[in-house]
């Protein structure tokens, strides 16, 4: 940082602004009766100036400028020798024993002026995990889609679409669908035998 320090130490070093709830999901690997909980935050931001890095990418001796190539950046190319950036820190209080405190340090261009920005930082960053969740239902903890012998096209986009319906269920019907979703993969995976059997063609 400009001046000397770490961004980390100093951005907890900022006043708490307000205190609040959140929903935390379980660390990943998910253990087997992992449920998702509340967590209690307190919630603070700061602004912080990073400097340019020392090291980066440097010109070759000689070496021409290739036509319409971005600019690059670090010394080589003309970035800033500081930039301010706006900093969200989001830290678990009286976590469960055997749980790891929540800790989300935020960093961001949007303006933070407010303890009401903040929160509005925090609820943006929230929305990233619905595409993880997305994810996850595609994948090991739903439809299994790398898991599926359906080679038509049609038929993975349907499989596709039903993923982001069961990824819009609130988290208490996710644990009854998971039950049901792997006595269902057994079903999937011979009924996408059968079909792409049915589409061979006939030999002559």
């Amino acid at each position: 940082m400009v001046g000397g320090g770490l961004l980390f130490e100093t951005a907890d070093g900022f006043p708490p602004a307000l205190e609040i709830d959140v929903a935390a999901a379980p660390g990943q690997p998910r253990a087997p009766n992992a449920r998702d909980r509340t967590a209690r935050v307190a919630v603070s931001f700061g602004k912080a100036t990073i400097a340019k890095p020392k090291t980066g990418a440097k010109p070759k001796t000689g070496a021409k400028p290739k036509t319409g190539a971005k600019p690059k950046t670090g010394p080589a190319g003309g970035d800033p020798e500081a930039c301010e950036i706006n900093v969200v820190v989001a830290s678990e209080m009286d976590a469960p024993p055997g749980t790891k405190p929540l800790m989300w340090r935020l960093l961001t261009t949007l303006p933070v002026e407010t303890a009401e920005d903040a929160r509005e930082i925090i609820r943006l960053y929230r929305l990233r995990w619905r595409i993880e969740e997305v994810f996850r239902v595609l994948k090991r903890d739903g439809l299994a889609l790398e898991e599926t012998q359906i080679e038509s096209a049609r038929r993975l986009f349907n499989l596709a679409a039903l993923a982001v319906v069961a990824a819009a269920l609130p988290p208490g019907n996710r644990r009854d669908r998971r039950k049901r979703d792997r006595s269902r993969r057994r079903h999937r995976r011979r009924l996408g035998r059968k079909n792409n059997a049915a589409e061979e063609p006939t030999p002559a």
